[in-house]
């Protein structure tokens, strides 16, 4: 089952140099949002699930930061975001923003510097050859 979870996206989501570095660069930003945002709104409490908004948020900070299960983090990054615009006083325009970043690591993937490029690693696929059919003699 190694990779079975790229076979579904259509793209392998490991990306090389500039676009790799971008990926990783988004991941970090985003993990550190999510990680500051669930430590902060600990600190200052919310109006509806005490504990479990923030754990969750530090929860998905770090995974995404580490690229460990990024295309359903992504979806679940989204979700919070506009769970916690509606639910918490949180600013929208930062949550509309932390939901942009995980509706785009779902298309894009985690990046070449991920524990998810670690895990499956790059596949090689192979087309079978297009040999003419030989008549028989």
């Amino acid at each position: 089952m190694r990779g079975w979870l790229w076979r579904y996206s259509g793209f392998s989501g490991f990306s090389r140099g500039g676009p790799g570095v971008g990926l990783l660069l988004l991941r970090m930003a985003c993990g550190v949002e999510l990680i500051g945002r669930g430590l902060i709104d600990r600190q200052h409490g919310c109006a509806w699930g005490q504990g479990l908004l923030q754990v969750l948020a530090i929860t998905l900070g770090v995974l995404v930061a580490l690229g460990l299960w990024t295309l359903p983090v992504g979806i679940l990054i989204a979700m919070l975001a506009l769970l916690q615009w509606s639910g918490c006083a949180a600013p929208p325009f930062e949550s509309l923003l932390l939901a942009a970043f995980g509706v785009a690591l779902v298309f894009l993937g985690p990046g070449r510097w991920s524990l998810d490029a670690r895990l499956s690693g790059w596949q090689q696929l192979r087309a079978p050859s297009r040999r003419p059919p030989t008549l028989p003699d």
